[in-house]
């Protein structure tokens, strides 16, 4: 048996500044993900407006670095001032949870949601009834040795392939392409990294913008989307789940 056989719209992507906007736009339906850097007018306000637990800040107190802290408390800021918003509720009582891979979550509630940061930047992901995964991979990260390291380890034979066949000045680039999408269905899924990465094969994706990948039980629509003066990111919809 299958639910969701329908395919979810097109994710939208947009700035801080678009925040008000997201209740509205989860209530239509709409999977839309907010994207914000640490460093911006409108992050500072929001951290500065004290939306996150004791727990929270606890958690974001034990990382070494400011930058760090920094994307923590501005994710869980965003999705409390969010998921407050559309539950009605006080951003301190939105009841999230974490799963044992570190995924949040909220018990019984039509709203998912995931979250992602990298290198001074956030994004937050929502979806009305659907699991829903988002990555975010800053550029200028890993070099190409590096890249070529990690993919004998994480791509699939296929994708392999396809990243030798590439020019060697834009094999960095694809390699944070899938790493990305596989991250965002690994996200959505909430399995967190698992060990046999290349058995997740996103090799057909590559030369289109969207498609459609089986994983854990459940279908789902990966696309990519590079918004203007915004990182790359990907993002993983459920489509239908077998019951």
């Amino acid at each position: 048996m299958r639910e969701h056989s329908d395919c979810p719209p097109d994710p939208r992507v947009v700035g801080l500044d678009a925040l008000p906007e997201l209740p509205t736009l989860i209530e239509r339906g709409q999977p839309v993900a907010i994207v914000a850097s640490g460093t911006e007018r409108g992050a500072s306000a929001l951290l500065e407006a004290g939306l996150v637990t004791v727990s929270e800040r606890e958690r974001a107190d034990r990382f070494r670095l400011e930058q760090n802290r920094r994307e923590h408390l501005l994710g869980r800021s965003i999705l409390r001032r969010v998921l407050g918003d559309v539950l009605k509720l006080p951003p301190g009582a939105v009841p999230i949870e974490t799963n044992a891979q570190g995924k949040p979550y909220i018990d019984g509630q039509a709203c998912q949601f995931n979250l992602t940061h990298s290198n001074g930047w956030v994004a937050a992901a929502f979806c009305r009834g659907r699991r829903i995964g988002v990555d975010i991979e800053a550029t200028g990260r890993i070099d190409a040795s590096e890249a070529a390291n990690l993919s004998r380890l994480t791509l699939s034979q296929a994708e392999q392939r396809l990243l030798l066949s590439a020019p060697a000045d834009a094999r960095v680039d694809l390699f944070l392409r899938l790493w990305r999408m596989k991250e965002a269905v690994l996200k959505a899924e909430g399995c967190g990294l698992i060990d046999d990465l290349p058995s997740l094969d996103l090799a057909h994706l590559m030369r289109r913008p969207q498609g459609e990948v089986r994983f854990g039980g459940a279908s789902w629509s990966v696309g990519e989307a590079s918004p203007e003066n915004l990182p790359p990111l990907a993002i993983a919809i459920e489509t239908f789940q077998d019951t």
